[in-house]
């Protein structure tokens, strides 16, 4: 018969043994030890002078003392009866350190932390929760993206990691290479670029506000919802806000632009309003349109020649009345019957032959245009020679 456990080393009884209280108080006195292991410590070195009966310590390298001195490394050193007994770990065996607040395992030569020895499933994954809430433990993927991140050894080697590089530093309040806290007035020292803003809300707007906290009124508020986009100024304590600009709809249809102000160019005597493929219909105005007609911004002004006049007088013997094409399309011809309407004037080409008759060419004059393969008029400035030549025949029937 054995004299001991396998994994214990417990003393067992033996047929017709004396003292068998001896032998089973061994065994119990080993059994409190090393059931539920808990030790002291497993950095102490040196044997206490005063241990309390049933403390256990974990025997570090270079210990002392009249009992541990002969006592095996990593052994477990048992403090009862006024005595020091020594047991020998197995592999596998768990022990909490109770100064350090770790737990410890004894790979079979030393003991280190229980974390060294734990791993992970065959699909890799660990144990939590994968839905929320209190409940029992559950395999959750752990993917290679996060064992990366878990592998780095710095913020830094994180946030390349994510492919951030160096463009996200928590809460600096600045641009550039650091990202700003969101929820505090913030310092954006370049441009910020975004692929893009969606705001969805029955009433969407975002505003572009100034924080100097002066009187310049720097503040801008976008605004759109199902009937009109617009632009808005407004003042430094939010009480008044004026429309600069509105671009109003019916549906997917633009119905009109509205500007609170004047509209000009981006720089003078450069851009046309409209194109000759893309034209206005009507224009209506208070007053008649304006051209600047200083005579210090003009060549000194020159009598008209003779083939000019003839010229003139040429184009305006082809005066008639016509309908624009594109309204007999929509509209059909017969104006009773709701087509188009019938409209006087000459065609840019009569104007050009006309001059050309004469020796002239039509395009020399400021009159006459050309563009985008379409030929056109000005026609304040025919109307200005025609003028001419009836007060010059005028004249010569009063002489």
């Amino acid at each position: 018969m054995m004299e001991h456990s396998t994994r214990l080393n417990l003393s067992y009884l033996q047929p017709a043994q004396a003292q068998k209280h001896v032998t089973v108080n061994e065994s119990l006195r080993m059994l409190d030890a090393l059931v539920q292991l808990a030790v002291v410590s497993a950095t102490v070195s040196a044997q206490p002078a005063s241990p309390v009966d049933g403390d256990c310590y974990i025997l570090p390298a270079g210990k002392t003392g009249a009992a541990w001195g002969a006592m095996a490394d990593g052994a477990i050193a048992q403090y009862t009866d006024g005595a020091w007994f020594s047991h020998a770990p197995r592999e596998g065996w768990i022990a909490h350190v109770n100064d350090t607040d770790q737990m410890l395992v004894y790979s079979g030569s030393a003991w280190s932390a229980l974390s060294t020895r734990l791993r992970l499933s065959t699909t890799d994954r660990i144990l939590g929760r994968v839905s929320s809430g209190a409940g029992a433990a559950e395999e959750i993927t752990f993917t290679d993206q996060a064992q990366a991140l878990c592998d780095d050894a710095s913020a830094s080697e994180m946030r390349a990691t994510l492919g951030l590089g160096s463009a996200a530093v928590q809460n600096t309040g600045t641009s550039g290479a650091n990202v700003p806290l969101l929820n505090a007035a913030n310092t954006w020292g370049a441009a910020q670029t975004a692929p893009a803003i969606g705001i969805s809300s029955n009433f969407p707007y975002f505003t572009l506000q100034d924080t100097d906290g002066g009187t310049n009124e720097k503040n801008y508020r976008f605004v759109g919802n199902s009937s009109f986009f617009e632009v808005t100024f407004i003042n430094d304590a939010f009480s008044t806000e004026s429309t600069a600009f509105r671009l109003a709809r019916s549906g997917t249809t633009l119905q009109y632009a509205l500007f609170a102000g004047a509209i000009i160019p981006g720089t003078d005597d450069a851009f046309d309003l409209g194109t000759a493929s893309m034209r206005w219909d009507d224009v209506y105005a208070t007053n008649g349109t304006i051209q600047t007609s200083d005579a210090r911004e003009k060549t000194p002004l020159a009598p008209l020649s003779d083939a000019l006049k003839r010229a003139v007088r040429r184009a305006f013997e082809d005066v008639g009345v016509f309908q624009w094409l594109s309204s007999v399309a929509e509209k059909g011809g017969d104006y009773a019957e709701g087509g188009a309407r019938l409209h006087v004037g000459v065609t840019a080409q009569t104007v050009a032959a006309a001059f050309a008759a004469e020796g002239l060419d039509a395009r020399h004059y400021g009159l006459f245009c050309e563009s985008d393969g379409r030929q056109g008029l000005r026609l304040g400035q025919l109307m200005l020679l025609a003028l001419a030549c009836l007060f010059e025949r005028s004249a010569a029937d009063a002489a």
